[in-house]
């Protein structure tokens, strides 16, 4: 009869569609989460750490782009070959907040990048002397009493980065920090406009690839990267023009470099995660961990490691 036609046609559905969903679910990147490695802090290792975050760069483009950058790390420095992994949401603000807080969105709440509210729940900024640099993303998560230097994209497009890392060459100069975190704007840019396998892309790689070796080069030329490391990642990769909700490889997996005092020249194969970022901060500039935070110390970059 039609009824006992449509009823089976109704539970053919159904089973269809939760098999399907149970197939994406199981294809799904998987998120690495380090297991807890927090050894006690005695000493620092450097006297500053400069993290220059490439916002929106997938780990594959940045390796075959032919970079300068790559080239000089995997030479002289800390190498993460087959990157960091980033968290769920795979967006800026869940993923620079995880940074500074060294743990998941659903303990510091922020989960979008419409979370416009500052962050809650301690972080980097409230143990370590830290200046952050960036767009609207660095703005909405600083709280009152951290030194944060945020510009506008629309008023100043790409060359924002140039004139964020004039601001940082200065306040470097200067010594007005320990921990200095530059959030980069012109690879993400042009991944939403043009897809992140466009010429467009590449050329923004490029454009960073040379504003990190002109940094550099600077730190050298002012006697200042014997007693600085320089860290190189992302807080997400891009898929085509979009990343959000990890449903591809190149929104996971980003790139992860250190070089400067007491790093170590070793190409290392485990993939840590972003969270990892943290405590690694924390460890080597010699000051206590945030409360909140989880993931594991990477010694293994460190040229004392076999110490620890």
């Amino acid at each position: 009869s039609q009824p006992k036609i449509n009823n089976l046609f109704s539970i053919f559905l159904f089973a269809s569609i939760l098999l399907a969903s149970l197939m994406a679910r199981k294809l799904l990147p998987k998120i690495h989460m380090s297991k807890d490695f927090k050894p006690e802090v005695k000493k620092h290792f450097s006297d500053r750490i400069i993290y220059i975050n490439i916002d929106g760069c997938r780990l594959d483009k940045f390796e075959n782009s032919n970079l300068k950058t790559v080239k000089f790390f995997k030479e002289n420095g800390a190498y993460f070959k087959k990157g960091a992994t980033t968290i769920v949401r795979a967006l800026t603000n869940p993923a620079i907040a995880s940074i500074l807080t060294g743990t998941h969105p659903k303990i510091h709440k922020i989960k979008n990048n419409n979370d416009t509210r500052e962050l809650k729940i301690e972080a980097i900024p409230d143990i370590i002397p830290s200046i952050l640099y960036g767009n609207i993303h660095i703005k909405d998560l600083t709280r009152k009493s951290w030194v944060a230097k945020s510009f506008s994209l629309p008023k100043h497009g790409i060359k924002i980065d140039d004139l964020l890392l004039k601001t940082l060459k200065e306040d470097i100069k200067e010594n007005k920090a320990k921990f200095y975190l530059a959030d980069l704007s012109d690879v993400d840019i042009n991944g939403h406009a043009y897809g992140s396998y466009s010429k467009q892309y590449i050329e923004a790689l490029k454009r960073t690839d040379e504003r990190i070796m002109d940094l550099i080069k600077w730190l050298k030329e002012n006697n200042l990267l014997k007693s600085s490391i320089l860290l190189i990642s992302s807080d997400h990769g891009q898929t085509m023009m979009e990343h959000a909700h990890l449903t591809t490889l190149s929104e996971k997996y980003v790139p992860l470099m250190f070089y400067g005092k007491n790093i170590r020249k070793i190409e290392l194969n485990f993939i840590p995660s972003i969270i990892d970022l943290n405590v690694t901060i924390s460890f080597i500039l010699g000051y206590k961990y945030t409360k909140f935070s989880k993931g594991r110390v990477l010694t293994e970059i460190l040229q004392t490691s076999k110490n620890l």
